[in-house]
């Protein structure tokens, strides 16, 4: 540990957990001005849907029902008290949200006999009984197809490029018994229309069928079984190509790897018998057979182990590995060789599988791969209003095992013989460089590209972002990406140079490749993931994800103007030298657990003497970051985040008393309601004391969560705008409140990106 660095702080609760919940709302009752005749209306609805119910095909195999509520414009059924009050109603459980006046909901056919009950009751009677409930309802209908065939698919069908096959997802609360009957049903009805399931897999959001099928039988399948909840477009991985370099020479050493870090990648495969390699690999898996090319993940996996350095080591004649890998094979051959990637159920399956067996021993999951739909050369972009199906799983699978998942933007254009027109970096501002699924997972690092190397005839300077990295925002306007690394350059008119490219290990196993993409950015954030969770001990996810975010920094760039700068580089780059330790002007206080439903947390800091007691304007700056992992549910659409935390930063005042910061003398970063990052940013200068600050955390949720706690993680770092040679943040701690803080971890060595 070098002279300037000083050990994290760990935070501790001195207050215990608010034990107060808060209200859930509630309002007045909707008015209308005719009660009878909305009550003869939606009656009329209730008879004809359940009509509906008794003519599915799948009627008699399952026991719950599933239909469409419809509010006034104005309401918004993801918030807790209109979703619940309706759920109440209807005697069911909201399932679905396509729009925020708009819920799908379950209920039991037993259930939704009483319901249709009350119903008749509301227009039979002359005072309209019930009507204090019902009168929100504006209709009640069947789910129609065009809530649950996605825009994506519809679009590859109109536009003739539909591949044949579809991903059914049947509702989540169905029992393991409904599931064998409805996919029965699906194949006896696909049976006469050259259709048939191929393939399925347990998911978070349901049973996943991959399902062949003609275009004009998805309406139908659609409109015929109530159990389907989505229709989406099967999808394949697309992955960048790299360039043979020079041999590595006989001369070259390599150190024995005794590092206990560790990331999977789900890529190509990965070469064996390489002496580069071989020690840095914890297993080679292919669950769908034996890799196609393995250039790919053999390039990937060596940034992973020697990150961003391989050709100044390689001249220094030693190479130094510091991280390992374990290769999970998703593109293999058929039995004549032609390429063979995983889609769809198997993508899915291969990676949940593959983390519940590896949770325990790695925590690193690198995917430096994109989706595309079959016959589509653009790729699978995201959109504002929905998450995929392989991000949402994503999602899953980090909160349920404690996993962060490493993700790319995915490459622009997908394919080099289509180069925009526009300059460098003109191009950037066109909606289809926009970033690619599964990017848009809300709990995983997104990564993004910026150049390290730059020469007279390079399209992009060193640190401005790379020409084919892409853009922002995510789901929602949401920030994405999340951070940058180093993943290449392009000469003029979009020339590969290899003195501007990424340099990593090539297939064969003894030559260096050299290539420019995201995919190669990704492995260097992956690493330095791996390496955080093996410093720190007991890290969780939320901790690392917040603490690579906080370290980051955007550059400034003459070419970008700074909204542009944020949708092509999220938070920034990390700066390795504040991921483990702090210095004497800047102090980290660490803190992770878990809050629980609608509950406040209030942790207290300490704020020394040594940046109060002295003359002259800014004298301290607070920032922080805040990483948490929601319950996350993709038929909510928009409401996918089912929680938000919100902070408060509370000060001592002259009169030594606890001040709120308010609102409007905040300068915070980032604060996207329901995200999963928030950042903060002030420097005070007047009208503060020493002594114990609080940051306040709360939890607020727009409905019933299944798992009431939710993860989080604050980084908070005191600073000295000034670096006053005079100021030791630490050790000023250390002196007034001796023995009040653990140190989190102390390391000789820095990480290297």
């Amino acid at each position: 540990m070098s002279d300037e660095s000083r050990p994290h702080l760990k935070l501790s609760e001195h207050k215990p957990l608010e034990d107060r919940i808060f209200s859930g709302g509630g309002g007045g009752s909707y008015q209308r001005t005719e009660y009878k005749q909305h009550a003869n209306r939606i009656f009329k609805e209730a008879q004809i849907l359940n009509q509906f119910f008794e003519k599915s095909v799948d009627h008699e195999t399952i026991k719950k029902r599933y239909f469409r509520i419809e509010l006034p414009e104005e309401t918004n059924i993801l918030a807790s008290s209109e979703g619940k009050k309706i759920s109440d109603t209807v005697l069911g459980n909201l399932v679905g949200a396509p729009a925020k006046n708009i819920g799908h909901f379950s209920t039991l056919e037993t259930s939704f006999s009483a319901l249709l009950e009350q119903i008749k009751t509301y227009n039979d009677s002359d005072t309209q009984v019930g009507k204090s409930k019902f009168a929100p309802i504006e209709n009640i209908s069947s789910i129609p197809e065009k809530e649950k065939i996605s825009i994506e698919l519809e679009n590859l069908i109109q536009n003739k490029k539909y591949s044949g096959e579809i991903l059914i997802t049947l509702f989540s609360d169905l029992s393991r018994e409904e599931q064998e009957g409805i996919k029965k049903s699906i194949n006896l009805y696909l049976l006469h229309k050259e259709g048939k399931i191929i393939g399925e897999v347990d998911t978070s959001q349901g049973k996943l069928l991959r399902v062949k099928a003609k275009p004009e039988s998805i309406s139908d399948l659609a409109k015929q079984f109530i159990s389907i909840q989505s229709i989406d477009p099967i999808e394949e991985v697309i992955i960048e190509s790299s360039r043979k370099g020079e041999k590595i020479e006989d001369q070259v050493t390599v150190m024995p790897n005794e590092s206990k870090a560790s990331v999977c990648i789900f890529d190509s495969g990965v070469t064996k018998s390489s002496r580069f390699l071989d020690g840095s690999i914890i297993g080679y898996e292919e669950p769908i057979g034996p890799p196609h090319n393995n250039d790919h993940g053999t390039f990937v996996a060596s940034r992973i182990i020697y990150g961003n350095s391989l050709r100044d080591s390689i001249s220094k004649g030693q190479l130094n590995p510091d991280t390992k890998v374990l290769s999970v094979c998703m593109i293999s051959h058929d039995e004549i060789g032609n390429r063979r990637p995983a889609r769809g159920d198997e993508f899915l399956k291969i990676i949940r599988d593959t983390v519940e067996r590896w949770h325990q021993k790695i925590k690193v999951y690198n995917i430096s791969m994109n989706l595309t739909n079959p016959n589509v050369q653009e790729g699978a972009i995201i959109t504002d209003d929905s998450v995929g199906g392989v991000a949402a799983e994503i999602d899953s699978l980090s909160r349920k095992y404690n996993v962060l998942f490493i993700l790319t933007t995915g490459n622009y254009p997908v394919n080099l013989t289509n180069i925009p027109a526009e300059p460098y970096p003109d191009y950037f501002h066109k909606d289809d460089n926009r970033m690619l699924r599964p990017g848009e997972a809300m709990l995983a690092l997104t990564v993004g590209s910026v150049a390290d190397r730059e020469n007279e005839g390079s399209m992009a300077k060193s640190n401005a972002p790379s020409p084919f990295t892409r853009k922002g925002p995510g789901f929602n306007t949401y920030r994405k990406p999340d951070l940058v690394a180093q993943g290449g350059n392009f000469a003029n008119n979009w020339r590969e140079f290899d003195e501007l490219s990424v340099a990593g290990i090539g297939s064969g196993g003894d030559h260096l490749s050299y290539g420019n993409g995201t995919s190669f950015a990704a492995p260097l954030i992956s690493r330095l993931a791996a390496q955080t969770f093996e410093y720190i001990e007991n890290a969780t996810p939320e901790l690392v994800r917040a603490l690579l975010i906080h370290s980051a920094s955007l550059a400034e760039s003459e070419s970008f103007d700074s909204e542009m700068a944020q949708k092509l580089m999220g938070n920034g780059l990390p700066d390795t030298t504040k991921l483990l330790t702090s210095d004497r002007w800047n102090q980290n206080y660490i803190y992770q657990g878990v809050i629980g439903y609608r509950k406040i947390i209030k942790i207290p800091f300490y704020v020394p003497n040594v940046l109060i007691n002295r003359k002259g304007t800014d004298i301290i700056r607070i920032r922080f970051t805040l990483a948490f992992s929601p319950e996350t549910n993709r038929t909510l659409k928009t409401g996918y985040c089912k929680s938000h935390l919100r902070t408060q930063l509370s000060k001592l005042n002259k009169d030594n008393i606890l001040t709120p910061i308010g609102s409007d003398e905040t300068n915070e970063v980032l604060k996207d309601r329901y995200s999963t990052v928030i950042r903060y940013d002030k420097t005070f200068s007047r009208g503060t004391a020493a002594g114990d600050w609080e940051i306040l955390i709360e939890q607020q949720s727009r409905w019933t969560l299944s798992e009431t706690d939710t993860p989080f993680a604050i980084v908070l770092t005191i600073s000295d705008p000034r670096n006053d040679a005079s100021v030791d943040i630490y050790n000023a701690i250390q002196s007034e409140v001796p023995n009040k803080y653990e140190n989190i971890v102390t390391v000789k060595e820095r990480l290297k990106i």
